[in-house]
């Protein structure tokens, strides 16, 4: 299942709200989403120094869609903006290398 590392950056009224509710409550949010997408949270760090948030989701190949838009609607929220890229195992990305050395590079 691909895993996408999420990161959080809170505003001053996200990080109020963390004050008020904890880090857990944050947490069940996040489990609540995953299985919503029909994936799983494997991990999520704070980091109170810089305001951010470090998420890693399981998701199924089809809910990249999903994911998008769930983001789109909590980053408009005005709370927390949060990036999500895919990441790869260090078997993944064997895989990955092995591809790319068979691409031909355009003007080589």
């Amino acid at each position: 299942m691909p895993k996408f590392l999420m990161q959080a950056t809170f505003s001053p009224d996200g990080v109020k709200n963390l004050i008020e509710q904890g880090g857990t409550k944050r947490e069940e949010q996040l489990q609540a989403l995953a299985r919503s997408l029909d994936g799983s949270l494997e991990a999520v760090y704070f980091s109170p120094p810089r305001n951010e948030g470090f998420v890693i989701l399981d998701l199924p190949d089809g809910q990249r869609i999903n994911l998008a838009g769930t983001l789109m609607a909590v980053n408009a929220g005005g709370y927390v903006q949060i990036k999500a890229q895919p990441v790869l195992t260090a078997r993944e990305l064997d895989s990955a290398v092995e591809k790319a050395r068979s691409v031909r590079v355009p003007g080589k």
